[in-house]
Formats: C-alpha cells, sequence, structure tokens
C-alpha cells in the first residue's frame, strides 16, 4: 500500500481518474479518442481501448502523470518519478481514462477517499486505504464464515489469497475488491454447502454478491461461474431460510444491474464457440506467464518474485487440494473439477473474444473464480488438523519475501542487492522501517492464527504448577 511508489499497480493513473470524477458526482462521461495504453501500445490496443475511453472532470490537482517512467522496466527504479506541480485548487481539468466504461462501484471508496489529498501522489495512498479496508472486511467476512469449520478451513482461504491478492487489494485498482468479494462469496456458498445454518452466512453471501456483480465488466459471470462450482455442494442443502431466500435474491438483482451496465456502457463483443477456442490455443501458447500471475507477478506485469514463492505456494495448493480429491466426497470433488474448468473456460474467452487481439490475458481475470478451488479443498477436509502449523508458517513466509522482492524492485531494480537499504533510490514515506516491521508483523500474525491454542486443561495444570 505504502511501501509501493505511486502508479505501481496496473492501470492505477486511469483508475485515479475514474475514481476522482466519482468522488465529485461523476458517473459517467462522453466516449472520446485517441486513447494511448503506454509506451508499448499496438494500434489495436488504442483500437480496443478507444471503445471504453472515457473523458472525465476531475481536480486539476489530482491528474495522474502522462507516463510512469518505471512501468516495464524492471531494472529501473522509482526514483525517476517527480513529485506532481502545483495546481490551482478549485480548478478541474478534463481528461480522460480507458476504464471509464467500468462499473462505478469498485471506485466509489477510493475516489471518496481522493478528495481529501493535495495532490495524485496523495490521492492514490488515500485511495490504496480506503481499497484496502474495503478489501480487509471483505477478508475478514470470508474467515468468520470459514473459522467454525476448522484449521483446514483456513488453510484454505489462506491458500486463496496467494501474494497476487494481497497485493491487488492493497493498491488502487478494481481488481482488489473484485477478488475480495469472490472470496467472500465462495466462502459463504462453501459454508452453505456444508450445511451452515448461522444467519451471518446468508448476510454475507448477500453483501459480497451485491458487491462482486456489479464491481467489474464480468462481475455478473463471476457470480455465475461461482455458483455453479458450488452447485453440487448446494444440492444436499437440507433447508432453504427465508433469509437464505432473501439473500439469494439480492445477489439476482445485483447480478441484473451488472448486466444492465455493461449491455449500456460496455462495447460490444461478439463470443461465438470458434472465438473461444482460438482464445484457447492462445492461451496454450503463451507459456507460463499467466498462472505465474495467479501466485504473483506484480508492478505493470513486470515485477517476478523468486522462484521458491512460486515453488512453495503450488506445492502446498497442489498438496491441499490433493488430498481433498483423495479424502473428500464426490461432491467435493465435482466441486473442485468444475472451478477449474470454469476457470479455464473463463480465461479462454476473455483470452478470445474479450481481450485478443488488444492485450494479453492476465491471471488476475482468473483469479475470482480459482478462489474457490482451495476454498472447497480446504472445508471439505474440515477439522483435519495435521500439518496445518507448518502450512501455516510458509505461507506467512511467502508473503514476506513477495514484499520484500517488491520493495527491492522500486528501491534498486530487480538486478540490485537482495539487502537494499544502503543503496535504495527511492524509499516509501517514513522511510522503510515502518513498512518492513509491519509486514512482518502481518506474516507473524499470519503463522501464529495457525497455531494450535493451548488445551484448557493444559492452562490450568501449569498455572497450578505455577502457583505452587
Amino acid at each position: 500500500m505504502f511501501g509501493n511508489p505511486p502508479f505501481a499497480a496496473p492501470d492505477e493513473p486511469t483508475n485515479l481518474v475514474r475514481a476522482a470524477a466519482l468522488g465529485t458526482g461523476q458517473l459517467d462521461g462522453p466516449r472520446v479518442a485517441p486513447f494511448v495504453a503506454g509506451p508499448d501500445s499496438t494500434p489495436a490496443q488504442a483500437a480496443f481501448g478507444n471503445q471504453q475511453s472515457r473523458a472525465l472532470t476531475i481536480p486539476a490537482r489530482l491528474v495522474p502523470p502522462a507516463v510512469v517512467c518505471f512501468a516495464f522496466q524492471p531494472q529501473a527504479t522509482a526514483a525517476c518519478l517527480r513529485p506532481p506541480r502545483p495546481a490551482v485548487p478549485d480548478r478541474s481539468v478534463r481528461t480522460s481514462t480507458y476504464v471509464g466504461s467500468h462499473p462505478p462501484l469498485a471506485f466509489l471508496l477510493p475516489g471518496l477517499a481522493a478528495r481529501l489529498a493535495s495532490d495524485a501522489f496523495q490521492a492514490v495512498y488515500f485511495g490504496r486505504l480506503a481499497s484496502a479496508l474495503g478489501c480487509l472486511l471483505l477478508l475478514g467476512a470470508a474467515a468468520r464464515v470459514l473459522a467454525p469449520a476448522g484449521p483446514a478451513a483456513l488453510v484454505g482461504l489462506a491458500l486463496a489469497t496467494t501474494p497476487m491478492v494481497v497485493f491487488l487489494a492493497s493498491e488502487l485498482a478494481g481488481s482488489g475488491i473484485e477478488i475480495g468479494a469472490a472470496l467472500a462469496l465462495a466462502s459463504s456458498l462453501v459454508a452453505l454447502g456444508h450445511d451452515d445454518r448461522r444467519p451471518s452466512t446468508p448476510a454475507t453471501l448477500a453483501a459480497s454478491g451485491i458487491v462482486l456483480a456489479p464491481a467489474r465488466p464480468l462481475g455478473p459471470v463471476y457470480v455465475a461461474a461461482l455458483g455453479l462450482v458450488a452447485l453440487p455442494l448446494l444440492w444436499r442443502r437440507r433447508s432453504w431460510s427465508r433469509g437464505l431466500g432473501l439473500a439469494t435474491a439480492a445477489v439476482g438483482a445485483a447480478a441484473l444491474l451488472g448486466v444492465a451496465w455493461a449491455a449500456t456502457h460496455e462495447p460490444a463483443r461478439a463470443i461465438s464457440p470458434a472465438a473461444v477456442l482460438a482464445g484457447a490455443a492462445h492461451l496454450a501458447a503463451v507459456g507460463p506467464e499467466p498462472e505465474m500471475e495467479l501466485v504473483g507477478v506484480f508492478g505493470w506485469t513486470d515485477t517476478w518474485l523468486p522462484v521458491p514463492v512460486y515453488v512453495l505456494w503450488g506445492a502446498l495448493l497442489a498438496l491441499g487440494v490433493g488430498a481433498a480429491l483423495l479424502l473428500a466426497g464426490w461432491r467435493a470433488r465435482l466441486a473442485i473439477v468444475l472451478g477449474v474448468v470454469a476457470a479455464v473456460v473463463l480465461s479462454a474467452t476473455i483470452a478470445g473474444p474479450v481481450l485478443s487481439p488488444a492485450f494479453e490475458l492476465q491471471g488476475r481475470y482468473a483469479l475470482p473464480v480459482l478462489v474457490a478451488v482451495p476454498l472447497v479443498a480446504g472445508r471439505a477436509l474440515g477439522p483435519a488438523r495435521r500439518g496445518v502449523r507448518w502450512m501455516g508458517g510458509l505461507l506467512a513466509a511467502t508473503l514476506f519475501l513477495s514484499f520484500w522482492a517488491n520493495e527491492q524492485r522500486y528501491a534498486v531494480g530487480t538486478d540490485g542487492p537482495f539487502l537494499f537499504f544502503a543503496t535504495a533510490g527511492w524509499a516509501p514515506p517514513a522511510g522503510w522501517l515502518p513498512w518492513l516491521v509491519l509486514a512482518g508483523l502481518g506474516a507473524l500474525l499470519v503463522a501464529v492464527s495457525f497455531m494450535p491454542a493451548p488445551h484448557p486443561r493444559t492452562r490450568a495444570v501449569s498455572f497450578t504448577a505455577s502457583v505452587r
């Protein structure tokens, strides 16, 4: 959040424009051209972007830089980023954004926070903080739903919350809220599929679905895909309460709202079986990058994590899902298979009719569906405790190592020294120490949360012994 320089996340400058306009009450604007995605943009990208670019009016003090000097250059530090020039506080300017046709919900909280900023740099940090708080609430709701099921269910949640999810949740990026809502929605669906009867679970279902469906253009598709994945689990549910019926209706209404927005604001795309097959062929040919992005490729998809992070996270995920496929019932197995198939089909559709030939598929587009796979696996294993402690410790270590690698990239570049403090070309507000300590404490809390609690009888014996 604060450890990243401003505009270090995908599309963050144009996201700031969308958020700042919403913060001043501007919901939409006229379509404009030309569009420029970045220094390596192609004519196809410009043609694609011109279909959804909008001209919006925002305060002049919040206008982002035209070029992010370190984007797509992982060897470069963030020292090239210059502070914004002072602007007349009450002056407004018209600028374009290529996410102007996207639904407004994901940008609402960052936009309200950006209104308090005095310049574009500060607006990014404020917007990130607002987005992170929203994602934290959604993640907390998911943990609350899964906690009664036992340690394995929380391990599933931890596996679903990859370093990429944490990165996107802490940036001014619509994907963060989208994935956070998908985590909470999938967690509530999985819990309901195991006959959870607590009133808070349908409430979580309703809240997360209402956020996910209109959050981004594909929100209704993600809601439908997660419902399909959970269908084998929900099929055996014995009773449907009034609260669950109302929650389902609320999510359905939100999905219709998302469909209506896409129909009236998004460019039309012809989706055919042939185009999807072409997208699948393209996906098979692009190599492992989209899969690596599920774990974490930060920045403008230019900052790769250390190899041990990918190896460890992949091995732990394979271990958890493999155990569920071997030990769980057929409903959980079918749900896991459906999750993988739905993510592959969706990725092929995005790579073909939706993005191609303008943009390459990114792993973050599949995460709102794929997060369901470790969640189903963890919940199916239920109260299993063997291995939970060391799995939690390894996951916490990989999260901290990912944070360290990201900070190294902006301080000294990817070719710089691992211990970068003495030669850092860029440092975040308040220096490195507070944010590294905060990240270390966060990782420690993740590890400690998987430690088994002392048995009450053991504590009583220990206390008696100490008194004697």
